[in-house]
């Protein structure tokens, strides 16, 4: 984007010092005709004229089009083009000149045809040198074409002559180089202080912007605590029905003064709480830590205030209506306490089971193997009790699954009443329950669970005022006696369940017997 404006404005200083060079040139060429009156024949001098005067008329249509293009700014490369290809034409008339018209056996008529021919394109070289190509245009064949002439001279002097012309064409293109490189920095620098002038001035309108249309209320003072500016939402909040304009010059205590009636919680009352109330505000203000303060106003909204000293003198206040936020945050809280909530149930769900709130399977197979890990080290035994409900298909079948739910919560709780708070009770899917019973002491402790919970499923289940009477298989295995791992003593109490059901209703049997 800079370089295309950098264009742009190397395009107009060309096209703007260029007109000089269009009445210059016809000028200087009428000079040269004039010189040249005696020694060519007047047709062919007038020819020449005739074309200069026409590459002229040319090269100033050019420009009045240039200046007339609406679009000449963004169209900056093809102007330049064109000014280049104009300035190769009247270059292409010049180098006529030394090729045509150069006086033979005249030395001083030569003398004023590269002088004419030089001045030419000296003048025309720092009238282009904004553009190279405009430069290389005009310069190069009416260079060359003198250069060429004077060194086709017989004698020393035209020969050197012809040097002197070369080397000062070097130091022409150096000095055009030099011309265009010092205005492109002239122009950078001008687009830069533009550019800056441009983002200052665009800064200022969106502070005015800011202050104006931000919905806190921003206020400054100055070093005598006099309010300086304010934007109209502090002005509702503290002007008492004045706007902000009205505001300018108050003293901070007489706006603390009014917020006293509104922002006060009304919780106590009295000169004396007003005054203190009143010096605390004004305090907090002049220290100018920044630091907020939150406060509920009399009419249960949320305000938040700070004040900072500037280190020029003076303060700068905001202040917001922070009710939204207040409100906010407290969904949040509510919002991120059943997430946790829900959270916490999803992982008692994943290891327990959802209508008992026993362990399932996936967490009885844990605890087993937790259990016939530490009876390896310790040399204890461990026993699984496998329950089994008989009958219970008939209480879904007669009452519907919402009775037979309610009969597998009331077991649950029958068979928690039957073993010890370190033995694991868990659900193992349908009507059956296992039980876990870590350092066991002797056998016979597993019989007296087992009878312990065969009378208490034995005793009538009551539900939506029907009775069922229901009864219990219990298959029992032992480690190590029975099985070595969890599996196993799963396998092996499942195995006993079965013999205990072949007896009939409310039966245990062990394994290994």
């Amino acid at each position: 984007m800079e370089e295309t404006r950098l264009r742009a404005a190397r395009v107009a200083a060309l096209f703007a010092a260029s007109p000089p060079a269009y009445y210059g040139a016809i000028a200087v060429g009428g000079v040269l005709l004039i010189a040249l009156w005696d020694a060519y024949p007047s047709q062919l001098l007038a020819g020449w004229f005739g074309a200069l005067v026409g590459v002229m008329m040319m090269r100033a249509a050019v420009h009045w089009a240039y200046k007339r293009s609406p679009e000449a700014g963004r169209d900056a490369a093809l102007w330049e083009n064109r000014f280049a290809l104009a300035t190769l034409a009247a270059g292409a008339v010049w180098t006529y000149v030394p090729v045509v018209l150069f006086p033979e056996g005249d030395p001083l008529l030569q003398a004023a045809v590269v002088i004419i021919v030089g001045g030419v394109i000296i003048a025309g070289a720092a009238l282009c040198a904004a553009s190279p190509g405009a430069v290389y245009g005009l310069i190069t064949l009416p260079l060359v074409a003198l250069i060429a002439q004077l060194v086709s001279q017989s004698d020393r002097i035209h020969r050197l002559l012809a040097v002197a012309v070369l080397l000062f064409g070097f130091v022409i293109v150096r000095m055009c180089r030099e011309i265009r490189r010092s205005i492109v920095e002239a122009f950078r620098a001008t687009l830069h202080n533009e550019t800056l002038l441009e983002r200052v001035e665009q800064t200022e309108t969106r502070l005015r912007d800011a202050i104006e249309s931000c919905p806190e209320g921003i206020a400054v003072w100055d070093a005598e605590d006099r309010l300086l500016v304010c934007n109209e939402s502090y002005a509702r909040m503290y002007g008492d029905g004045s706007n902000a304009a009205e505001l300018l010059g108050t003293p901070f205590v007489r706006i603390v003064t009014r917020a006293w009636e509104t922002e006060h919680s009304g919780t106590e009352a009295g000169d004396e709480h007003r005054r203190e109330w009143i010096e605390q505000r004004v305090q907090l203000h002049r220290e100018g830590r920044g630091e907020s303060q939150q406060y509920q106003a009399r009419d249960r909204r949320w305000r938040q205030g700070s004040t900072m000293r500037m280190r020029g003198g003076g303060w700068v206040g905001l202040v917001a209506d922070i009710t939204e936020l207040k409100e906010a945050q407290q969904k949040l809280r509510l919002a991120m306490e059943e997430s946790e909530r829900r959270e916490e149930m999803v992982r008692f769900l994943a290891y327990h089971d959802a209508l008992t709130g026993l362990p399932n399977r996936r967490l009885l197979d844990d605890r087993l193997r937790q259990a016939v890990y530490q009876a390896q080290r310790r040399n204890t035994k461990v026993a699984v009790m496998l329950v089994d409900l008989d009958d219970f298909k008939r209480v879904n079948d007669s009452a519907g699954h919402r009775a037979g739910d309610a009969v597998l919560r009331e077991v649950t709780t029958r068979l928690g009443g039957c073993v010890r708070k370190a033995d694991t009770l868990a659900r193992h899917g349908g009507d059956e329950f296992v039980i876990v019973i870590a350092d066991l002491q002797a056998e016979t402790d597993c019989q007296t669970v087992a009878e312990k919970i065969l009378r208490s499923i034995a005793t009538e289940f009551r539900v939506d005022g029907a009775g069922f009477a229901l009864g219990a298989s219990i298959g029992i295995s032992m480690f190590p006696a029975d099985a070595g791992d969890a599996d196993a003593l799963l396998r092996n109490a499942d195995a006993a369940m079965y013999r205990a059901k072949q007896l009939g209703r409310n039966h245990y049997r062990y394994y290994g017997r």
